[in-house]
């Protein structure tokens, strides 16, 4: 009896590990969460919270990376990370509990954080030299991401004076002299202005070209060419 109980144990083993060592791994198993964080869409140079959990407590470690953010790893449950450059990032997280076969892979967010930048105003006129009483074409140049969403214009002494369209109507100029431009760029991070000072000439170059130097500014009056 004894030794057909112990071939009936022997024969039994293999069957009950088999049915309680891959219970004992998935009890093990650890499935890392990032939970949502504070923002997934700011500006260049803000900052975002990120916070791990992950099943089968207690977890002993974490291990994040944070693609184009500062801090680009960490080691705690919460981390604070900001962004300085423009760009869409991902997020990874792996948390461990010790227990063995508990370490779970990496879950990563691709595309998890937007970062937007402010934006860089721009803008070209035609014709720079004019006739007084003659009229000037601007448009605009500005970048950003996102693209700018408003525009505030300038015309020393042009009519209209100022404008809030991207490409303006017509600005007119009607006593002759040198005159200076500014575009006001606004999108969702913040504006940014651009000045032409001596941009536009009225007056000073009927059937003439006028000499701009690398600034997009006129040159010295000499440099006036006939044509």
């Amino acid at each position: 009896v004894f030794s057909i109980r112990i071939l009936v144990f022997i024969f039994l083993l293999p069957l009950v590990l088999g049915l309680l060592l891959p219970a004992v791994s998935k009890a093990c198993a650890v499935q890392s969460i990032i939970s949502p964080a504070s923002s997934t869409t700011v500006c260049a140079g803000a900052s975002v919270t990120f916070t791990g959990s992950a099943t089968n407590p207690p977890i002993t470690s974490w291990a994040w990376t944070f693609q184009g953010g500062t801090p680009s790893t960490a080691t705690t449950q919460t981390v604070v990370v900001t962004y300085t450059v423009a760009g869409t990032y991902y997020v990874a997280l792996a948390a461990f509990n010790g227990c063995a076969n508990g370490d779970g892979a990496p879950l990563e967010k691709d595309g998890y954080i937007t970062v937007n930048s402010l934006p860089v105003a721009n803008f070209a006129a035609a014709p720079r030299c004019i006739a007084p009483g003659a009229s000037v074409t601007f448009t605009d140049g500005s970048t950003g991401t996102p693209s700018p969403t408003s525009w505030a214009w300038t015309f020393q002494n042009g009519t209209p004076a100022t404008s809030a369209v991207q490409n303006p109507p017509a600005v007119s100029y009607a006593v002759a002299g040198t005159y200076s431009a500014s575009l006001t760029a606004t999108n969702t991070c913040g504006s940014n202005t651009l000045v032409k000072s001596g941009y536009i000439i009225a007056g000073l170059c009927n059937y003439q070209n006028i000499a701009i130097n690398s600034t997009g500014n006129p040159a010295d009056p000499s440099a006036i060419l006939n044509i």
